[in-house]
């Protein structure tokens, strides 16, 4: 079943779900006494709802229609995090995160029905409130007890659509990686948030300075990508605001500008707890395409306030031009798979593309290459749209007379390029990852793959350090993640065995998506952003 109709099928089910309006049995469990009670009744199932809600109050829905209603200050937390612990019956929540946030030793057995929900649902949903107003507004909202019951109902509609269309797997790894992710998140980055704040503050007061300057100078807006890169045009500059060109062409003065326009849109609307030593990265686990995303991206200028305690080692492992290596392991083409596996890919496809040109900007010719390949794989295919991506993407300003030659040089020397990625048709990954974006299917292809290797790599570190901590008084722990990257914090006498951790489980995942060409990585001790 492809992903149109998958994801259809999820978002007619689900909005034509017979919620019920019924009466429970309501059985108060105030003492520990009464909770050893009645602990068999409870764990007699395949499933319950759990569901905590804010008042003390932790309610326990089970498939034969009982509320078990545990009072949380009397009942000894020792006593009902049996509950989390057991691997059956399988505890059906709305969100897990608070769960695996709330010190529990072990949990075990999680289905939560947001993450599928934002899985195969076209609208993201936060919260209960956000769930009850999209799906469940015919249920009476002051019943919780009925609220929660009718989870038991949706999630026997999932299964049948996820065993129908052999998602559990699937799905399961989301579940582990819905852990990771947490403790991440409960975890965070050792901070000096006090000098970062200051930082922030400083690089917001340096962007309305830039503003006014770019106005009055250049006759452009610092705040529009494209009157900007129009205003450096006709003050004679090259009209590129491409952070990576101007740092490696040695234009410090543009470079600067570029710096702070980038850091002032990520951190605009960023709330720092003076007041903590960590900064705390939110995730959000799959995306339209897939892929783990995060509120805050690791930047250089960010080290100094990034503080490491002298006894902490900080690891930062990555993937190298992952998708574009995915990429030509799919096309079966020879020779993207030997430029590949000599790491010039884009520099070999540069090259052959503008000849004698090549030689006299590399770096602007290879960044041409990079958004002109970008763009066909992400489907864009008329002047205006590629001239608009090469805008977006390599923040590089061309006329479509230009777009135009270059791509009728990329279809007369790339053909078999060009038939690759408009014949592709594959819309589930190999893992049966599915994608709610409206992108070409290979780019939509690309992104399912690199994020199946990302959530290998990860639950697979994640596995081998539980096993260690259990082990040993030094302990690991993973401190940040992205799409293609993650850190580990380790002790001293820990040190080693992360490094082991990392590089193993690297290839581990890579190589079991991966068969033509080969892995590009790199693990290095301390935070770095890895330019690609």
């Amino acid at each position: 079943m492809n992903k149109e109709t998958t994801v259809e099928e999820f978002s007619k089910l689900i909005s034509n779900i017979p919620f019920k309006n019924i009466d429970l049995k309501e059985i108060y469990i105030n003492t520990n006494e009464d909770f050893i009670l009645y602990r068999h009744q409870i764990l007699n199932g395949y499933y319950i709802a759990i569901y905590n809600d804010g008042n003390n109050h932790l309610r326990v829905i089970t498939e034969n229609k009982n509320a078990f209603i545990i009072n949380l200050e009397n009942v000894d937390k020792d006593n009902y995090s049996i509950l989390y612990k057991v691997h059956k019956p399988r505890k059906i929540v709305l969100d897990a995160k608070p769960i695996y946030k709330n010190d529990f030793n072990l949990v075990n057995g999680i289905y939560d029905i947001l993450l599928i929900s934002n899985i195969f649902y076209k609208l993201h949903i936060n919260d209960i409130n956000d769930f009850i107003k999209t799906f469940m507004n015919n249920v009476d909202s002051n019943n919780i007890n009925t609220l929660i019951y009718n989870l038991h109902i949706i999630k026997d509609k999932f299964n049948t659509i996820l065993d129908k269309n052999k998602m559990f797997t699937m799905v399961n790894k989301e579940f582990e990686l819905l852990e990771v992710i947490s403790r991440c998140e409960l975890n965070g980055l050792p901070c000096n948030c006090i000098e970062f704040e200051k930082f922030i503050n400083v690089m917001n007061e340096k962007f309305k300075e830039n503003e006014s300057t770019f106005s009055e100078v250049y006759k452009a807006r610092y705040t529009n990508l494209k009157s900007l890169l129009n205003g450096l045009k006709q003050e004679g500059h090259k009209p590129v605001f491409n952070e990576e060109y101007l740092y490696k062409t040695g234009n410090t003065t543009l470079y600067s500008l570029s710096v702070v326009r980038r850091i002032y849109k990520e951190n605009k609307n960023r709330k720092i707890n003076s007041k903590s030593d960590r900064i705390l990265p939110t995730y959000n686990p799959y995306n339209k395409i897939g892929a783990i995303e995060s509120n805050f991206n690791i930047d250089p200028l960010y080290l100094p306030y990034l503080t490491t305690d002298k006894e902490k080692y900080y690891i930062t492992s990555k993937y190298e031009n992952l998708e574009l290596r995915i990429f030509a392991n799919l096309s079966n083409i020879d020779y993207l798979i030997e430029w590949s596996n000599n790491n010039n890919l884009i520099p070999s496809m540069a090259e052959k593309l503008f000849k004698e040109q090549y030689n006299e900007d590399k770096q602007l010719y290879e960044l041409y290459t990079y958004a002109l390949l970008k763009a066909l794989i992400k489907g864009y295919n008329s002047l205006n749209s590629i001239r608009k991506y090469f805008i977006s993407e390599v923040q590089f300003l061309l006329n479509e007379e230009e777009i135009k030659e270059y791509l009728k040089k990329f279809k007369e020397e790339f053909k078999e390029v060009i038939i690759f990625i408009y014949n592709f048709n594959k819309t589930i990954s190999h893992e049966n990852r599915v994608s709610t974006s409206s992108a070409m299917p290979i780019y939509k292809y690309m992104k399912l793959t690199s994020s199946d290797i990302m959530k290998d790599f990860i639950i697979k570190v994640y596995k081998n350090i539980k096993q260690y901590n259990k082990r040993n008084k030094y302990k690991l722990s993973i401190v940040y993640l992205s799409q293609d990257k993650i850190i580990i914090e380790s002790d001293k006498e820990s040190y080693n065995l992360a490094l082991d951790i990392l590089n193993r489980n690297l290839s581990k995942a890579y190589n079991k998506y991966v068969k033509n060409v080969s892995m590009l990585s790199s693990v290095n001790t301390g935070f770095k952003r890895l330019r690609a």
